[in-house]
């Protein structure tokens, strides 16, 4: 039977030729399965796929970020509405911590202004803020890109609410440069009227 996969690379350590190289699973969204694969000599061998925990799909489409000794992968589920939540590899023990569903504050969706629901939200990229909090933007339903905010270094996060990004529901990515300022890749479309 073929799957199709969802593939996400990222180099874990900068130091070193260590390459993870996360990917899915599945029929559908709905039926992934998480799988993880490395390579210690930067990506020319890989060694035997393992699957992560399950319920656990590592980073869904945006880079993880290495924060001390854990793996912040942001993630998110589309089964029965989309949620954002993160998984959280402690690199010391190996264990692996469920984050989530965050809680997301009420909006109009844009199919529907008058339907008022929970924020709709899924794909997060993290955002490294030079206090130490961390920042996710999201995609969502909602017209515009949402965010959440953790003081805690991902433990908890804050609830999700829409900024003032217009975004017409397309994918995105944001990076923070090493120099402190962030990039954020999206696809600007004209403010959307929900009220």
């Amino acid at each position: 039977m073929k799957y199709p996969m969802k593939i996400l690379k990222f180099r874990l350590l900068s130091v070193a030729a260590l390459m993870w190289l996360f990917y899915k699973i599945g029929a559908n969204v709905g039926d992934w399965t998480g799988w993880l694969v490395k390579s210690k000599d930067g990506g020319k061998t890989w060694g035997k796929r393992e699957p992560l925990p399950e319920g656990f799909l590592g980073p869904v489409k945006n880079k993880p970020e290495l924060i001390g000794d854990r793996l912040i992968c942001p993630s998110s589920t589309e089964k029965g509405g989309w949620k954002l939540h993160f998984e959280i590899l402690d690199l010391k023990t190996g264990e692996w911590k469920y984050v989530g569903p965050i809680a997301a504050e009420l909006a109009p969706r844009t199919e529907n202004p008058q339907d008022i629901k929970p924020i709709d939200c899924i794909q997060p990229s993290i955002l490294c803020l030079s206090d130490g909090r961390l920042k996710v933007l999201i995609r969502t339903r909602n017209g515009y890109l949402a965010e959440s905010v953790s003081s805690d270094g991902g433990d908890t996060w804050s609830n999700v609410r829409l900024t003032t990004l217009p975004n017409n529901q397309s994918g995105t990515d944001a990076v923070t440069l090493r120099d402190g300022r962030h990039l954020l890749i999206y696809n600007y479309c004209c403010p959307i009227k929900l009220k």
